[in-house]
């Protein structure tokens, strides 16, 4: 349940998004999570606020943009998008232990799309 960005997690692509601050294409961030129903409470400032598995996929998707920002990519070429679980890559139906958590881990996931 983080959007956290884990320390060094984005370096392998600085090559990649050296060369792509160089186009004009945009990037779509999507973000993604598992399948398990994600319905946390928090507050902010005065307000009780739901976390979801939708906002979840947001604020992972928020944190990759922040890192590409930070890098030098112009926000205006850059977009948020969240599926929460509606996109998985691994189905985790008919699994169960060690092969259901590695295919909910891999659900769990940031993706770019460069066009």
């Amino acid at each position: 349940g983080s959007a956290r960005l884990k320390e060094n997690a984005l370096d392998p692509l600085r090559p990649l998004l050296a060369e792509i601050a160089k186009t004009a294409y945009t990037i779509d961030i999507e973000g993604h999570t598992d399948d398990q129903p994600l319905h946390r409470y928090y507050r902010m400032d005065e307000e009780r606020m739901l976390e979801t598995n939708w906002s979840l996929s947001g604020k992972r998707a928020a944190s990759v943009i922040e890192y590409l920002i930070q890098f030098g990519l112009p926000e205006q070429r850059l977009r948020l998008v969240g599926y929460a679980s509606n996109r998985p890559l691994q189905m985790v139906q008919q699994k169960a232990g060690s092969a259901l958590e590695q295919a909910r881990a891999q659900n769990r996931r940031v993706t770019l799309l460069i066009k």
